[in-house]
């Protein structure tokens, strides 16, 4: 069976193989990974290729990328192997044509590549997925992938996110792609050529006037993007809204705790450690609980509202199927209080093999409830085949995390003809501003002090 044989598919493997730095922005379900890996067979087949490495989420690694190439006949001449776990030391070892692994291995990588020469290398084609992982150009591990990449010719970026928390995020991305080409090597003479500070402290970058028509035409000839909308018979995709009235006991904990919030901001000391950290309190005890200041992370439950709430729907589909997507572990112990500990969850640090086992259950249809960590979820795992509905007992404050999570189920090979997501929101919390953050037109949402100093005045 063919896997690249769509007219947009041909299209973004011939971008790729005529520009050989290159970012592809196409939204999930269009196909990223296959055509990466028709492009490799392509290069294979002409003789200038040793080996690709794949940097991958760790999901990705073991879900998506090796099932690609045990599922379509087109990819089963390639080889792999994962570069994760005891045996990567032997795995390495092994002449492959595809090398995946995660970016907390890339220390690992750069032992095994310090003294050889690259043209030694097993590999000269990098494919970066998810690439927004490498947004921060100064983390250690963009500093570790920038000293692989800028010895390749080869390089190609994959997401469908390219800029979550807006166009600033290009720049560290562009920088592993192209070594400066495009928006230079330094963040600071990027942020000055095309940004404008504002919002609360000056902590806002925005587009200067002319910053995003020039950051598109720099990119225009080295990056493609796809809506899935445009290319995809997709279902239509129903949000809906549903506001949560706190308890009064629970109102009075959060009144209180919101008004440290805002006297931190009116003190004019604020950094953004301390203004996440009582965000983040202020969220958890929206959802219903909070963690206490103690190192074994306890947490106290402070109120049902969204558990009930969630009761409500899940009663509503009558046995159909839907992900309940949840945040902090405390979210999950109330719902595991409230529907029992026998309700499969996909959640942080599960192994792959158990991981696969409730996915491939769910699509088969014998998981009629599902909870499912909000960015364990969000990446390497297609959850269409079974049901439509995604409740949303917290929200994420990134983007990328809402987006990717809906993008599990809204995807091509989903059967019905609408996909409900029901955004479960308390009023009068900081969960408004998220809402409103995760809501803006331009896709991106606001800052943590753009969004917090708004709501508190």
């Amino acid at each position: 069976m063919r896997r690249i044989s769509k007219g947009y598919q041909i299209k973004v493997e011939q971008f790729m193989y005529d520009n050989p730095e290159s970012g592809v922005f196409i939204e999930p379900g269009l196909g990223k990974t296959g055509v990466s890996l028709a492009l490799i067979k392509k290069l294979k087949a002409e003789g200038d290729f040793r080996g690709a490495l794949v940097i991958a989420p760790l999901r990705p690694c073991y879900l998506v990328w090796p099932k690609e190439m045990r599922k379509w006949e087109d990819f089963h001449s390639l080889s792999y192997t994962i570069l994760h776990g005891d045996n990567k030391d032997e795995n390495y070892l092994k002449k492959r044509d595809v090398y995946i692994m995660n970016p907390e291995g890339l220390d690992w990588l750069l032992d095994k590549l310090y003294g050889v020469r690259r043209d030694k290398w097993p590999f000269n084609v990098l494919i970066v997925d998810e690439s927004t992982k490498f947004k921060h150009a100064g983390s250690l591990r963009s500093k570790n992938l920038k000293s692989i990449a800028f010895k390749l010719k080869r390089k190609h970026l994959l997401t469908g996110t390219p800029a979550p928390n807006g166009l600033k995020d290009l720049f560290g991305q562009y920088l592993i792609m192209d070594g400066g080409k495009t928006f230079g090597t330094t963040k600071s003479d990027f942020e000055k050529r095309y940004f404008y500070k504002s919002g609360y402290m000056g902590k806002e970058l925005k587009p200067l006037p002319r910053g995003q028509r020039e950051i598109y035409k720099a990119m225009e000839s080295t990056a493609i993007t796809m809506k899935a909308e445009d290319y995809l018979e997709l279902p239509d995709l129903i949000i809906n809204k549903i506001e949560i009235e706190l308890p009064p006991r629970a109102r009075v904990m959060y009144d209180k705790l919101q008004k440290e919030l805002l006297l931190k901001f009116k003190d004019g000391k604020v950094t953004a450690a301390n203004a996440g950290v009582l965000s983040s309190k202020c969220r958890q005890m929206a959802c219903g609980g909070i963690y206490l200041d103690s190192e074994e992370r306890e947490w106290k439950n402070v109120h049902t509202a969204k558990t009930d709430a969630c009761i409500d729907l899940v009663e509503q589909l009558q046995g159909h199927p839907a992900l309940l997507a949840y945040e902090f572990r405390h979210d999950l112990d109330r719902l595991e209080k409230t529907f029992g500990k026998g309700i499969p969850a996909i959640r942080s640090r599960m192994s792959m093999a158990k991981t696969q086992q409730i996915e491939s259950a769910w699509n088969r249809g014998e998981i009629p409830l599902l909870f499912g960590q909000h960015t364990s979820v969000a990446l390497g795992l297609n959850l269409q085949d079974a049901g439509n509905t995604i409740i949303v007992h917290t929200l994420p404050w990134s983007y990328e995390t809402w987006y990717q999570l809906i993008r599990r189920i809204y995807r091509q090979g989903q059967k019905n003809k609408k996909v409900f997501v029901h955004a479960l929101i308390a009023r009068k919390t900081v969960e408004e501003v998220v809402w409103q953050s995760l809501t803006e037109d331009e896709g991106t949402h606001i800052s943590l002090f753009e969004a917090l100093g708004q709501y508190l005045g």
